[in-house]
């Protein structure tokens, strides 16, 4: 009688640490929280930095408003410091 309570206790003690596990994955984003943190880990690059040719400002790409300017994407932090830049490249300054 003693080893069977043994291993009823042992089998639930395993599934209260697999319910705790699975638990504390789901509040932390589940599989896609876990997939970012192996990718940082890994040293894998979550984002390009682009710099902005009008103000110099680096941010991020899937941050940046994108214009074509003579045939080549420009990425520029701000509405403004695009339509400067394509006003100047208008102009002959830029």
């Amino acid at each position: 009688m003693g080893l069977i309570r043994l291993i009823q206790i042992g089998i639930l003690a395993l599934l209260v640490w697999w319910g705790y596990k699975a638990l504390k994955r789901y509040l932390a984003g589940g599989a896609e929280a876990q997939r970012v943190r192996q990718r940082q880990t890994q040293g894998e690059v979550m984002d390009v930095m682009v710099q902005d040719p009008q103000c110099g400002t680096y941010l991020p790409k899937h941050e940046a408003i994108s214009a074509w300017v003579e045939g080549q994407e420009q990425f520029f932090c701000s509405k403004q410091c695009r339509d400067a830049y394509i006003e100047a490249k208008k102009e002959g300054t830029g």
